[in-house]
């Protein structure tokens, strides 16, 4: 029974003792004293209702206020993963553009060359003739070998003359005395002088026989099947100055074919032509080969504008001769290098040497390093990094690495004229 029923009772006694004419005083006091303690009971009651509900009012406030908190912590974590996002759409909007950038650049280069094959195979035909039209000029007597059988033709004649004379003066000498002491003097001096004519005249023919043997013997330092397959692969001058390109791809290059190939891109580049990319990929070009390619044209800086090697098993220390030649040819802007079994010592001094020439002032135009499908792994992560921050003031350059050994390249850092490239 609650407190409420507990009074009404009380009062309900109350009335039905109203209609008694007497009441016990005593039955009424502890009626009060009833209704007091219910009074009593009461108030007690609602006192701890008024404390449970503060305590729950301030429970609703900390829950409130740890909601908030909740809240705002969301909010943070929202905006931390939308700048997450924005990040990565950066990332990957930066990497499809150096993709797309580099696939453009490779089909052009693609194109380029194919379009000079096509036009060199076009004019293999036309430089074979006119190679053959410069062999049967060349076995032909040149101008000054006619002028100098004439000449000998002339030296002969005035010997005989001299002889003639001689024998004259003789037979006039046997009529006198006199004419005779008079005319021995110049009849020796003739003869002297026409024996001079005729020694002369042998010693033109012996330099003549002696030049035309060494001669020879030049010609004769390159056979005529090297000489015919170099001309072959060599277009013509004038094809050279518009593509800027002569290839030597797949073509089986020799040690024994590299002196005269050198000989002729000499006297393309002494003829004034520049900037021009050699190709030898996958030509079973030798260590050998290839340095002395790019000793040869040392002389000529102007002239090489692009190499590649790629394909060609050169290694770590073909890398490292080549590096050690690149000073030599400040108009370089492509290196074409996959594919060599180089490692990362290799590319390490490739790069080093360009950090090199950059720091020391030299000046260097590559703008694309092609070490795709080698043997480069993590443990080379650092020095590359180191390499690639000496390059940072070299200009826009572009680093292709992908089909190597890497696995943790996240935190590379990576300065912003290079661009590179993993996939």
């Amino acid at each position: 029974m609650n407190n409420k029923t507990k009074i009404l009772s009380v009062l309900l006694v109350i009335v039905s003792f109203s209609d008694l004419s007497v009441v016990d005083a005593s039955i009424f006091d502890r009626i009060m004293q009833k209704v007091e303690k219910a009074k009593e009971t009461v108030t007690a009651a609602k006192d701890k209702v008024l404390s449970a509900k503060d305590k729950v009012l301030a429970m609703k406030d900390k829950a409130m206020s740890a909601k908030d908190k909740i809240a705002e912590m969301k909010d943070k974590v929202m905006s931390a993963k939308e700048k997450v996002v924005e990040m990565k759409d950066k990332v990957l909007s930066e990497k499809d553009k150096v993709v797309k950038e580099t696939k453009d650049n490779f089909s052009e280069l693609s194109s380029n060359a194919k379009d000079a094959m096509s036009k060199v195979k076009e004019i293999a035909g036309k430089t074979q003739k006119s190679n053959d039209k410069v062999s049967e000029i060349s076995e032909q007597p040149s101008v000054s070998e006619v002028k100098e059988n004439d000449k000998t033709a002339d030296i002969t004649g005035s010997a005989g003359e001299a002889k003639e004379k001689l024998e004259n003066n003789s037979e006039h000498s046997e009529s006198t005395d006199v004419a005779k002491n008079t005319q021995d003097e110049p009849t020796t001096t003739a003869q002297q002088q026409g024996e001079t004519k005729l020694v002369s005249s042998e010693n033109s023919e012996t330099n003549e026989t002696n030049k035309t043997d060494v001669s020879d013997k030049e010609e004769a330092v390159f056979s005529e099947e090297v000489i015919a397959k170099v001309d072959k692969l060599i277009p013509a001058k004038d094809v050279i100055a518009q593509l800027k390109i002569i290839s030597f791809d797949e073509q089986a290059i020799t040690d024994e074919d590299i002196p005269y190939l050198v000989e002729r891109l000499k006297k393309l580049a002494s003829e004034g032509i520049k900037k021009v990319s050699l190709s030898f990929r996958k030509s079973s070009l030798s260590l050998n080969g290839a340095m002395q390619i790019l000793e040869g044209l040392k002389t000529y800086p102007q002239f090489v504008g692009g190499l590649t090697f790629s394909g060609n098993a050169l290694g770590d220390e073909g890398a490292v001769s080549i590096a050690s030649n690149l000073s030599n040819f400040p108009m370089l802007k492509y290196l074409f290098f996959s594919d060599m079994g180089i490692t990362g010592d290799g590319a390490v001094a490739i790069l080093s040497m360009i950090g090199k020439m950059s720091k020391n002032g030299e000046g260097t135009s590559i703008q694309l390093i092609d070490l795709s499908n080698n043997q480069i792994s993590d443990e080379h992560l650092d020095p590359l990094v180191k390499c690639w921050n000496e390059v940072k003031d070299n200009g826009e350059m572009t680093l292709m690495l992908q089909g190597n050994s890497f696995k943790n390249t996240v935190s590379l850092d990576i300065p912003s004229n290079v661009k590179l490239v993993l996939k």
